[in-house]
């Protein structure tokens, strides 16, 4: 069956680049702007730009220290086309699915199984029934399709771990005469190139004295087992009050894994090259309670590795889920308490218009609600918003204190069914409109990178601030989407 891998697409990414490497049409030295002039960076709080420019905010000094980021592999895309003069994910299929075999293996819902055999994803509404998602619509062209547009399945997933490490293993000098091998398939030496360098060449996570190496490379997690940071991108991560920690008394080993999660589907990869063994989990299911198949995957490995002591994962799927069932009261916690009562909204067509990031290729839409679509209650829901013009991309929004305005939902199965179980913090639900010494609103704020991060991140709340969105109109089409 084929499921969405998600963030398990950045490795297919970085070993795009390694063939693009070694066949001299890439340099891991050369700065991004070789390969895409428009490309730009600065800090947010210092920068001066004009409409027509654009730039990548940066938080810390590039190679200074770790921190994940899914939209940066947008770039990694741009560069891949314009090294290789082809899309990303045709390139992937040309020179890594095919001639690995990868026969199940796509970056789009256009190339589905010949024998319809794609799974459904699913969320859990509280009352334990199943609300099916619609399918992803992440796929090759779009701003971050190779952070994690791949559909595949575990066979070709394990297909893919066993190359990686014969090519990790035999690293020298490609001839790329693409020679069939006996079984119609190029040798793996000849089709993945730099695996060696991609899976070594790494930034440290944690600032920590540990002997033991938890580390980011090239669209690979590196942990030294026992990790207690081992999942720390993962749903699970945050939902134990201590980890388990899987191979606490055994001599340290180095998995080398990474964790997709998106619309409804979980992946999770482990290798181990010392043995070269792997082990992959995925399943059709959001993270709501919790990511089983991380606790089946770190199950299965400590019983094909003889880890010790055994964890009890039969006891930590319960407490993962019932920590995750807090996440919604708390939130609502959190909304009424920094909710300043008694505030009054402008009138809604001050709030009317067209905002849009170049940066991030972002356009919002705001817009009066018909009378027929306000909603009901003490805080009904009079404005709407559309991204980029797309029906799914639509919410109500409702008063929420002064000019700020939030999206959040009436329950955490109303979040579910319209597609926002990831929004379920408060930060991302608040759109604050920027009033100038004029007493106008000439942007709004949305803080759409809020979030923990795998990993400290000093002064990292001051540093990366909230998305600026300027007013390009003030007016929009009467297209309700809601």
């Amino acid at each position: 069956m084929v499921y969405l891998v998600a963030y398990c697409t950045k490795a297919f990414t970085t070993a795009a680049c390694g063939i693009l490497v070694d066949e001299g049409n890439l340099s891991w030295t050369e700065p991004v702007q070789a390969y895409v002039p428009a490309f730009k960076t600065s800090r947010p709080s210092t920068t001066q730009k004009s409409a027509s420019e654009q730039y990548w905010w940066i938080s810390y000094d590039f190679r200074s220290r770790f921190l994940y980021n899914t939209s940066i592999l947008g770039v990694v895309s741009h560069v891949i086309k314009q090294a290789s003069g082809r899309s990303s994910g045709t390139f992937l299929r040309e020179r890594i699915f095919k001639p690995l075999g990868l026969l199940r293996t796509s970056t789009s819902n256009r190339e589905p199984p010949t024998d319809g055999n794609f799974a459904t994803g699913y969320s859990v509404l509280d009352d334990g029934s199943l609300f099916t998602l619609d399918q992803s619509a992440l796929e090759d062209g779009q701003p971050q399709g190779t952070a994690g547009y791949m559909r595949s399945t575990v066979r070709d997933m394990l297909t893919w771990a066993k190359a990686v490490m014969e090519a990790e293993n035999d690293d020298g000098p490609s001839s790329f005469n693409h020679e069939p091998n006996g079984n119609g398939h190029e040798a793996i030496e000849q089709v993945l190139r730099q695996m060696a360098y991609i899976r070594t060449t790494r930034r440290p996570m944690i600032d920590e004295k540990s002997p033991l190496e938890n580390s980011y490379a090239l669209g690979w997690f590196r942990h030294m087992l026992p990790s207690s940071w081992l999942g720390s991108i993962g749903p699970n991560f945050g939902l134990f009050a201590e980890p388990p920690l899987i191979n606490a008394s055994g001599c340290p080993r180095l998995t080398i894994a990474h964790w997709g999660e998106f619309n409804g589907f979980l992946t999770a990869f482990y290798n181990f090259p010392g043995t070269e063994s792997a082990v992959v989990v995925m399943a059709n299911c959001s993270p709501g309670r919790g990511d089983p198949t991380d606790l089946i995957a770190q199950h299965l490995v400590q019983n094909l590795l003889d880890m010790q002591p055994r964890v009890n994962f039969q006891e930590a799927a319960p407490e993962a889920a019932s920590t995750a069932k807090l996440i919604w009261p708390v939130l609502v916690e959190e909304f009424v308490s920094k909710r300043v009562q008694n505030t009054k909204h402008r009138p809604l067509k001050d709030y009317v218009g067209i905002y849009q990031s170049t940066d991030y290729k972002l356009t919002i839409e705001i817009y009066e609600l018909p009378k027929a679509k306000v909603g009901k209650g003490p805080i009904p829901e009079l404005l709407g918003f559309t991204i980029n013009s797309l029906p799914r991309q639509a919410a109500k929004l409702r008063h929420y204190h002064y000019d700020s305005w939030t999206f959040i939902s009436d329950s955490r199965d109303d979040a579910v069914r319209k597609g926002m179980e990831g929004f379920l913090q408060l930060s991302l639900l608040i759109m604050n409109f920027v009033v100038n010494d004029t007493n106008e609103l000439p942007w709004l704020d949305w803080d759409l990178q809020g979030g923990k991060c795998e990993g400290p991140a000093p002064g990292l709340g001051a540093a990366v601030p909230p998305i600026q969105f300027p007013r390009v109109a003030v007016s929009t089409a009467q297209r309700y989407c809601l």
